[in-house]
């Protein structure tokens, strides 16, 4: 009975020993696209809410270059700020995925899904309070975010809003 425990012990390792060697992580990501959307970024000046905005943005490839981390800082009337992120990622195809968040906690965090065709993308999806379609373009140095959401306001009915969003990488 020994000798059995033994050799299922051996063969037990043995195949760990030869699993483990055929293991390896995906290769990164090679799409265009998300390859553009790389770096620091600072947006014109927009509106939003009857007051003026901007932001900052920092986008780098994490976890084996499978996602884009996006790190964005609003800047807004009287000093207040937050902060959201991002995971982006796509496949060979050009079909996108998006997680986001920030600091407004569950009420906003989101996910966004759509297709990406040379330099644009465009996706749908949405958070606990809204839904959106976004689409963005890339042009160079130049990168253009037509939002359109849907929200309800403070009285309960449902209002539609357009922003446009240009960022310039530092």
């Amino acid at each position: 009975m020994k000798k059995i425990i033994i050799i299922v012990s051996v063969l037990f390792l043995i195949s760990i020993h030869s699993y483990s060697q055929e293991m390896k992580l995906p290769p990164a990501i090679d799409n265009a696209f998300l390859k553009s959307c790389e770096g620091s970024w600072v947006s014109d000046e927009y509106e939003y809410m009857g007051m003026k905005w901007h932001d900052e943005a920092e986008i780098n490839w994490i976890l084996n270059n499978q996602y884009l981390e996006m790190k964005i800082t609003t800047f807004g009337p009287k000093g207040f700020t937050f902060k959201s992120m991002a995971l982006m990622t796509a496949n060979k195809e050009g079909n996108y995925k998006q997680w986001t968040f920030d600091d407004f906690g569950l009420m906003d965090a989101g996910f966004f899904e759509g297709k990406i065709d040379s330099n644009i993308l465009k996706i749908k999806g949405g958070t606990l309070t809204s839904s959106a379609s976004i689409v963005l373009a890339m042009e160079g140095n130049v990168m253009t975010e037509d939002v359109t959401f849907t929200q309800e306001d403070a009285k309960g009915k449902e209002v539609t809003v357009t922003i446009k969003v240009t960022y310039r990488k530092k």
